[in-house]
């Protein structure tokens, strides 16, 4: 499979953090400390995918689907 020759890149200030991307097996990991704002930095992630026209998926090692928080989140990005 080729590289795509097209980077992408978000608009406004997540565009100024990540840079250009790339499509061709593209993954990104968020690690830090509780409470640091992991889960609103990849909801808010995964929403820019949406919008362009990607198929998103979360998978989250630590907080269940049914938590309170990624409620909150479902409903705020996505």
């Amino acid at each position: 499979m080729l590289k795509s020759k097209f980077p992408f890149r978000f608009n406004g200030t997540l565009g100024e953090l990540l840079g250009d991307l790339e499509k061709f097996e593209l993954a990104i990991t968020i690690e830090g400390d509780q409470g640091g704002g992991k889960t609103r930095f990849t909801y808010q992630l995964a929403d820019a995918f949406a919008e362009i026209g990607n198929r998103i998926a979360i998978f989250s090692l630590e907080i269940g689907s049914r938590s309170d928080l990624i409620t909150r989140m479902k409903e705020e990005y996505m």
